[in-house]
């Protein structure tokens, strides 16, 4: 099933009607992508990227993409206008506190620090809490669809284990439970060349420094050589950003 199908498919599971008319509105009616920022209790601020219809259902639950590593809210532009069309409800995308234009303490003249998994998931909760229920209006907001991909599933994991609330959730080549070292373990053994493709573009970190590294783990063959360049760019930011101060995993 595509990743299209299964977020459709999340959404009428979790209370909402899509009309077929409305599925096929995803390719062709585009809304504008608006970017803000959501104030944090530690002072920071997270960046935030939304579409919207002008007129929307409010007894549906939001949808709330992640991103993974290396990445920032937006890599979800080309899927925001598309499914707040389709699904008719407002549809977010959140930068993570150390990419792209959500700042670590450095940038604020405070001291650098690793960011804990426990760290994401408060900014998670205090984003849900103040920035959606508050701006819902008058109506009981229902609780997210999330969608995670990578490093943000095992964010969307701990936030749901540690009572964030949801309606749904989409994991979309998550970061397992037991977290990325056992998994590349395992391949260690049975399947060496992936071990070392992703020993390499994460650990390394040469997927946000070498083209070739970031096509391998992020995109594929068909992608041009100029749009590739307009990628490698977004990710070097969340790379320069962080290159002092990892994401501690719990």
């Amino acid at each position: 099933m595509s990743l299209p199908l299964v977020i459709l498919a999340a959404a009428v599971g979790a209370g909402g009607v899509v009309p077929v008319a409305q599925e096929h509105r995803m390719l062709d009616e585009l809304l504008p992508i608006k970017q803000d920022l959501a104030a944090l209790w530690n002072g920071l601020a997270m960046q935030y990227r939304t579409a919207a219809p002008a007129e929307f259902d409010r007894s549906l639950p939001p949808l709330v993409f992640i991103h993974g590593s290396f990445h920032g809210a937006w890599c979800w532009d080309k899927w925001l206008p598309r499914f707040a069309a389709a699904l008719h409800r407002p549809v977010y995308a959140v930068s993570l506190r150390g990419t792209s234009g959500s700042p670590m303490r450095a940038q604020h003249g405070l001291p650098m620090g690793s960011i804990r998994l426990s760290q994401h998931v408060e900014d998670l909760k205090q984003f849900v809490r103040d920035e959606l229920e508050k701006g819902w209006g008058e109506e009981t907001m229902k609780p997210p669809i999330f969608v995670a991909h990578s490093i943000g599933g095992a964010i969307l994991m701990k936030y749901l284990e540690t009572e964030g609330v949801a309606s749904a959730a989409v994991f979309v080549s998550s970061v397992p439970p037991a977290g990325n070292k056992a998994m590349i373990g395992r391949f260690v053994w049975s399947r060496p060349g992936l071990a070392w493709l992703l020993t390499r573009g994460f650990m390394m970190k040469t997927a946000a420094k070498n083209p070739d590294h970031a096509r391998q783990l992020f995109f594929d063959e068909d992608m041009g050589s100029e749009e590739l360049q307009v990628y490698m760019e977004k990710l070097q930011v969340k790379w320069r950003g962080n290159r002092e101060g990892e994401i501690e995993r719990e």
